[in-house]
Formats: structure tokens, sequence, C-alpha cells
């Protein structure tokens, strides 16, 4: 089988075939596993890129049995975040009022689409909510 292969592999025509088939090989090789392990992570609901489903965020505010205010977030017609009390604040402390819940509502609702962490930080909330209001709210411990 050797001298089969010697013999094919003899003229410098043939040599060079055999070079470029190698090089066509071992790229393919290393392009197929040079990528490393991908990561298996649940989506952030702000990165759907597919054409055929667009991204529908949507807020509600919504007044709570025991008082107070709360939002909804739905993505794509689905609940995906029912925040029943202020974040940030040590305690359970409801929204004061319906206009307050849809303002940290939609800071949720402008980072679900961006596609980051929907958290709310305390600057987030100092700016969009009265000093006086989350003063009094905290106060109410």
């Amino acid at each position: 089988m050797s001298s089969i292969l010697q013999k094919i592999f003899k003229t410098k025509t043939n040599k060079g075939l055999l070079a470029l088939i190698v090089l066509a090989a071992g790229m393919l090789s290393y392009s197929c596993h040079s990528s490393g392990p991908r990561s298996r992570k649940a989506p952030v609901p702000g990165t759907d890129t597919s054409a055929t489903r667009p991204l529908s965020v949507s807020t509600k505010a919504v007044r709570l049995e025991h008082g107070g205010w709360g939002y909804k977030v739905e993505v794509n017609h689905k609940l995906y975040i029912f925040q029943q009390q202020i974040p940030c604040l040590e305690g359970e402390h409801p929204f004061p009022t319906q206009e307050a819940a849809l303002a940290v509502a939609e800071i949720v609702q402008q980072k679900i689409l961006r596609g980051v962490d929907p958290s709310v930080t305390i600057e987030e909330l100092e700016g969009v909510l009265p000093a006086k209001l989350l003063k009094q709210v905290q106060e109410s411990k």
C-alpha cells in the first residue's frame, strides 16, 4: 500500500496537492474546536434578536390589597416581574402612589429592552422619586 502512495505523490504536483489537503484539513479542525466551551445561560429577555418575534415589554401599576401600589412587567405577554414593594429599601414598603410605581416600572422596562439586568439601584430610585417621598417611606419603618 505504501508503494502505491509513494507512486501517487512522487511528482511535485501531487505533493503540492497533498500539502493543500493537509492544510485545509488542519484549518477545518482548528475552526471547529477553537471556540472553547459555550455557555448555556438563559437569555436576558431584552436580547431576543429573532426577526420573527419582536420583543414586547409592557408595564402596569397594580393597587395592592394591603394598601399602596406595585407594578407588573410583562415580556411577550407573560408575567416577568410582579413588584409589590419599593426595591432597594429595607423592609416592605409599597409604592405610595400609582405614579411612583410607574416611574420605577419604566426604568425596569427600559433595562429589559436594552438586554441588561433589570434590577433598580438606589441612585435610580432617587432620580425618579422625590427625595421627600423616599425619606418619608424610609422613616415609616
